[in-house]
C-alpha cells in the first residue's frame, strides 16, 4: 500500500510547479514515520494550477483579460494537462494490480498466532541448549530430537503437581504430566491459575548426531529465536495492552524452575546444572533485546510480524 501513494500540490504555478517550501517539511513528516517506506519522489509527485478553472469561470461572468493574460492562462492549462497525462500514465503502470486485503491478517489474528507458537519456541530454545551441550561433550555422538504429538481436546500441564522424569542423552526430562480442564481442572485439585494450556504432547527420542551441526550454527537458530520471541513479546504488549503479563519471560522463568527442580531431586544432574546456566544467560538476552525494543518505543508493524511469523 506505501507503494502506491501519490501526492497532488495544487496553485503550484507560484513555485513553478514543485512542491514549493512544502517538499521538505512533508519529506521530514515522512521520515519521522516508523515505517519510513512511504515514496515521495518526482515519479510519483504531481504539481498543478488553478488558473485555467478560474479563467473558465471569469469568461462565463463576462470578464474581460489582455493577451499576456490568456497567455498565462493557456499555459497554466498546458502544464495541468501534462501533469494529467503523466498522473493517468502513472496509475497505468503502477496501480494496475488490485490491492488484495487479507482478512486473516489482523492484530487480533497476530495475537492468536504468536500465542499458539510461545510453547514452541521456549521448548526449541530449551532443548537446542541441550544439544549444544552434548556437542561440547565429545563422548557424545547423540542429541536429543523433539516429537510434539497433538492432542485433542482441552488439556494443561498442572505446574504443582509432580511430574515424571525421564533420562535422555544424560539429561533428566520432566515428561508432559496432562490434565484434563474445562472449567476447573478434573485431574487434581490445584488452582486453575497454576496450569497452563498446551495442543500437543512432548516426546523426546535420542537419534545419531549425524547431521553433526556446528555450535556457531546453534547458537545463531537460538540467538533469532530469542529476538524474534522479543519482538513477538513487544507487539503483544502493544498491540493487547498488557503491560504485566509477558508469556515469553513467564516461559522462561517455567523452563529454569523446572530445571532447578530436577537437580534437588535427581542424580547426576551435572548436565541439567548446565542447562539451568544457559537459560539463565538466555533469559537475560531476551530481557536486554525487550528492554532495547521498549527504549526504541517503535510501532511494530503488521506485515513485520506476520512475516516473522511465517519465517
Amino acid at each position: 500500500i506505501c507503494d502506491r501513494i501519490i501526492f497532488c500540490f495544487t496553485n503550484a504555478r507560484s513555485t513553478f510547479y514543485t512542491p514549493g517550501d512544502t517538499g521538505p517539511l512533508l519529506k521530514a513528516l515522512l521520515n519521522s514515520l516508523p515505517a519510513k517506506r512511504i515514496p515521495f519522489s518526482k515519479e510519483n509527485t504531481f504539481c498543478f494550477d488553478s488558473e485555467s478553472f478560474r479563467y473558465l469561470v471569469a469568461k462565463l461572468n463576462r470578464i474581460k483579460f489582455n493577451s499576456m493574460e490568456e497567455a498565462d492562462y493557456n499555459g497554466s492549462w498546458e502544464k495541468s494537462m501534462t501533469e494529467l497525462n503523466r498522473l493517468i500514465g502513472y496509475i497505468h503502470s503502477n496501480m494496475s494490480d488490485p490491492i488484495i486485503l487479507n482478512d486473516s491478517h489482523s492484530a487480533k489474528h497476530a495475537q492468536l498466532m504468536i500465542n499458539s507458537m510461545i510453547r514452541p519456541m521456549l521448548e526449541a530454545m530449551r532443548n537446542t541448549l541441550r544439544n549444544i551441550i552434548l556437542l561440547n561433550e565429545r563422548w557424545h555422538k547423540t542429541c536429543i530430537e523433539l516429537c510434539p504429538k497433538i492432542i485433542k481436546g482441552a488439556t494443561a500441564i498442572c505446574l504443582e503437581c509432580p511430574r515424571k522424569r525421564i533420562k535422555i542423552c544424560d539429561f533428566w526430562v520432566a515428561t508432559d504430566g496432562l490434565h484434563v480442564v474445562q472449567n476447573k481442572c478434573r485431574t487434581c485439585q490445584c488452582d486453575p491459575s497454576q496450569h497452563y494450556r498446551i495442543d500437543y504432547e512432548l516426546e523426546y527420542k535420542e537419534i545419531e548426531n549425524s547431521a553433526k551441526p556446528t555450535e556457531e550454527d546453534m547458537r545463531k537458530v537460538l540467538h533469532n529465536l530469542c529476538e524474534a520471541s522479543a519482538e513477538f513479546s513487544y507487539f503483544l504488549l502493544q498491540s493487547a495492552g498488557n503491560s504485566q503479563h509477558d508469556p515469553f519471560l513467564l516461559g522462561f522463568e517455567r523452563m529454569i524452575k523446572e530445571e532447578n527442580d530436577i537437580c534437588d531431586e535427581k542424580t547426576p544432574y551435572e548436565f541439567n546444572l548446565h542447562l539451568v546456566e544457559q537459560l539463565q544467560l538466555l533469559k537475560t538476552h531476551y530481557e536486554k533485546a525487550n528492554k532495547k525494543l521498549a527504549t526504541k518505543k517503535m510501532i511494530t508493524e503488521l506485515d513485520v510480524i506476520y512475516q516473522k511469523i511465517e519465517n
